[in-house]
């Protein structure tokens, strides 16, 4: 439907497949004035767990939002932090 699309492509772990998904749910973006914004939208946010007078912030993440896109956006950060471990990792190799 856009066809390549060079500003998702262009995030790291964005690739061929994963940038029309992001794209067929959030379209031009013009719904979702910040970051802020698309981030309940997509189900990313951490959820918190209350009772009485105990709380716990920052618990796993809310999974509201489509599955699909809360997908799409996992399996694009997930190459993206193994290779930084993995360069945080060569770079301590590299310092001793």
């Amino acid at each position: 439907m856009y066809g390549d699309d060079p500003l998702l492509l262009s995030l790291p772990g964005m690739g061929t497949m994963t940038a029309p998904t992001v794209r067929a749910f959030l379209g031009d973006g013009s719904r979702l004035v910040t970051a802020k914004a698309a981030a309940p939208y997509v189900g990313v946010t951490p959820s918190t767990w209350s009772s009485g007078t105990v709380t716990q912030p920052s618990r796993a993440i809310t999974k509201e939002g489509p599955a699909v896109l809360r997908l799409a956006f996992y399996q694009a950060a997930t190459p993206g932090t193994r290779s930084h471990a993995r360069k945080r990792r060569t770079q301590r190799l590299d310092n001793r």
